[in-house]
């Protein structure tokens, strides 16, 4: 059976809830929040997404229990609530590229 890659982490536990925010949030994150804080059309949308996602660190690392019981959705096989989180993250990263090339 194929292994999803946050199912992985979820499996490790506490340490993968904590290591996962540090290894791929953490870093865009603090990008984005020191180095784009514009708060104007359309460009908004890629601070906020940066602010949003520095936030989502924080809870992660301060209360891994909350982490875990995200990780443990992926688990789930068609779970809608992980699908709708998914595309929401798409379609925030496809505004926030679209806000750094529009001029």
């Amino acid at each position: 059976m194929r292994r999803c890659f946050f199912v992985g982490f979820h499996w490790i536990g506490t340490t993968g809830v904590v290591i996962r925010p540090i290894a791929l949030e953490l870093w865009p994150a603090l990008l984005i929040v020191v180095l784009h804080q514009v708060w104007h059309r359309p460009r908004l949308a890629l601070t906020i997404y940066g602010w949003l996602l520095a936030i989502k660190v924080t809870l992660s690392l301060r209360a891994p229990h909350l982490g875990l019981r995200l990780l443990r959705m992926a688990e789930g096989t068609g779970n809608a609530k992980w699908a709708l989180a998914g595309e929401v993250l798409i379609a925030l990263g496809l505004s926030g590229v679209w806000a750094l090339l529009s001029v």
